[in-house]
């Protein structure tokens, strides 16, 4: 509405003011209201990737990323 509001009022159309009005207004209450939702939780990365399990240990990380390359070039 804010956006159309705009254009309207850009090319001197009626009711460009108006749109404006509405728009900002409704655009005003929306953020309103969002700031009281529920904070979105993360999800648990390690279950999509386990290396990250391991922390931030560079033998262990090192370990992994050799197991990989050695089952992608046999095949496993």
């Amino acid at each position: 509405m804010l956006l159309i509001g705009g254009v309207f009022y850009l090319n001197h159309f009626t009711g460009g003011v108006a749109l404006l009005t509405i728009g900002g207004l409704s655009l005003a209450i929306h953020s309103f209201l969002r700031a009281f939702t529920p904070i979105h939780e993360e999800p648990n990365w390690e279950l999509v990737y386990p290396e990250l399990a391991l922390g931030h240990e560079e033998e262990d990380a090192a370990a992994v990323v050799t197991k990989k390359n050695m089952n992608h070039e046999t095949g496993k």
